[in-house]
């Protein structure tokens, strides 16, 4: 189990995933690069397979970062389980001296 301490951060981090995960702004940002990318896939000819594949890894960044912010909050659900065992840990040994 990692030290308390880098427990407590990966909870902070998750916190703010979280936080960046539910901003309205940032959803919709994330919809409009995404759209805006594949529009601009989807208009290329046949000449343009490099700018084709540039707007394909763009929009698959947009995934990609989300993904791991969504990767944050869950580390940091595991880390908070972690937390309350080690709390949990530590209320029975002061019971019990």
């Amino acid at each position: 189990m990692p030290a308390e301490f880098d427990l407590y951060q990966a909870s902070k981090r998750a916190d703010d995933a979280r936080a960046l995960l539910e901003s309205p702004l940032l959803k919709q940002s994330f919809e409009n690069l995404k759209k805006t990318y594949l529009d601009q896939l989807l208009n290329t000819d046949v000449t343009q397979s490099s700018f084709r594949d540039k707007c394909w890894m763009a929009a698959r960044v947009v995934d990609v970062v989300r993904d791991h912010l969504i990767a944050v909050v869950n580390d940091g659900a595991v880390a908070k389980s972690d937390l309350n065992k080690l709390a949990q840990e530590g209320e029975r040994k002061r019971k019990t001296g």
